[in-house]
């Protein structure tokens, strides 16, 4: 299959001077040209279909979206002559794509805030919608404010439903879109995008059978953003994703706010400028790693070493540290923003019946194990056979957050390194007995 986006690449664009003030737009010649392997690309594409049927006039043309361009070919004077033009996605425009009856004009619009202002102050988000469910998702529900969404993205959205059941989760707000009739599904957070939000999202287009997909965020991490423009390339006119920046803004009045979104990723095309730079790290990771580097060295640096490796668990909010017996079956630490810290003795191998008849084992002997470790105060303890999953795990629970003060994390950090070795001296001999062929 020929890389239509290296071919774009190769090729040596004119300028339409004729249209530069009506339809500004860049074309190729395919025989003046010689681009007869780009001209076939295109029709390639279109022929698998993720061409996009759209109205010109009294012309119907198939255009492809493509980056930040819509590409379309038309005759040349010639008989056997094409050309492929390419026309930038209008950044002024509330429509991103061509529609029916749309002319494709350029069409200068009045000025909705869409670049910064020096008469505004940009805040933290949180501090016009403190909590994401109880204020952002009520807030975004209005009609006023579903209008000023659908009005940057060329949509006009109804509110269906606000926190809709999908399956044993609630999407933030299923829409619909009036023109088309289309579901909406829109998820939203205050924090940068993360792959538990965008999971979510998936689930939720998927379980409301919505083929437009908005997902509403502060910042986009640029792997996200690119997974998001990806999915549009792969859907075609079959499903529209949308990323999009939600903005707090303080006016030079020092008392008014206002909200602005700004499109991110939408179909055909990707504002790179409004994503965060290749291979940032997103704060909440980032504290996770500060948090967790200390202890892992100081673990993995003793003599003899706590464990022989270590990987990242629970997402980013924990590590693992392997046994000597099987790969999975361990001990881990792992702090979350909603105060709570824990050290686990787990066990995840791909042998369900191992995992709960080991549990099980340890269970019966809980009050023993239990008597036989010193927790501090203001500890607990939570056994979790977990039966739905292949996992069990037994833990040691006490309050914290990721969010506390450095003095705070520092007493945590103590408190996982000090329970982690009384877990090991308690749970590696019953595995040795449990597990006698494992035994070094």
């Amino acid at each position: 299959m020929n890389d239509i986006m290296a071919l774009i690449a190769k090729a040596t664009w004119r300028e339409a001077v004729t249209y530069r003030h009506t339809w500004p737009h860049e074309y190729v010649l395919m025989n003046k040209d010689q681009q007869h392997e780009l001209v076939a690309a295109f029709h390639e594409r279109i022929a698998r279909g993720e061409g996009v049927e759209c109205q010109f006039f009294h012309q119907k043309k198939q255009y492809l979206f493509l980056g930040n361009y819509k590409y379309w070919t038309e005759g040349g004077h010639n008989d056997d002559e094409i050309v492929l033009n390419r026309a930038l996605l209008y950044r002024d425009r509330r429509d991103f794509l061509i529609r029916q009856g749309d002319s494709g004009m350029y069409e200068p619009q009045e000025d909705t805030n869409l670049e910064q202002d020096d008469d505004v102050i940009q805040l933290n988000v949180r501090e016009m919608w403190p909590n994401e469910a109880l204020d952002f998702t009520h807030w975004l529900a209005e009609k006023e404010n579903l209008d000023l969404l659908g009005r940057e993205l060329g949509l006009n959205l109804e509110l269906v439903q606000r926190e809709k059941a999908i399956g044993s989760l609630y999407l933030d707000i299923l829409a619909r879109e009036t023109s088309s009739g289309a579901g909406v599904a829109i998820e939203n957070q205050l924090e940068w995008t993360d792959l538990d939000h965008f999971g979510r999202l998936l689930f939720y287009a998927s379980g409301s059978d919505s083929r437009i997909v908005i997902w509403i965020a502060p910042d986009f991490v640029f792997d996200h953003a690119q997974v998001l423009n990806q999915l549009n390339e792969w859907s075609g006119p079959n499903a529209s994703f949308y990323g999009v920046k939600i903005e707090a803004l303080l006016n030079e009045d020092g008392v008014t706010q206002e909200a602005r979104f700004r499109k991110v990723v939408y179909p055909g095309g990707w504002n790179k400028e409004l994503t965060l730079p290749q291979d940032t790290v997103p704060p909440h990771i980032l504290k996770h790693r500060i948090f967790f580097q200390p202890l892992v060295d100081h673990l993995l640096r003793q003599d003899p070493p706590f464990a022989d490796s270590h990987r990242q668990q629970f997402g980013y909010t924990g590590r693992f540290f392997h046994s000597r017996f099987l790969r999975d079956v361990g001990y881990a630490v792992s702090i979350e923003g909603n105060n709570s810290a824990w050290v686990t003795f787990h066990l995840g191998t791909e042998d369900k019946d191992l995992n709960k008849s080991l549990f099980d084992a340890l269970i019966a002997n809980r009050q023993e194990i239990e008597a036989s470790i010193s927790i501090p105060a203001g500890s607990d303890w939570h056994w979790y056979r977990y039966d739905s999953y292949r996992f069990s795990s037994i833990n040691i629970r006490k309050d914290g957050s990721i969010e506390d003060s450095p003095e705070q994390l520092e007493e945590i950090r103590a408190w996982m390194l000090d329970l982690l070795p009384k877990l090991k001296e308690t749970f590696d001999p019953r595995l040795a007995k449990l597990l006698p062929e494992s035994e070094d």
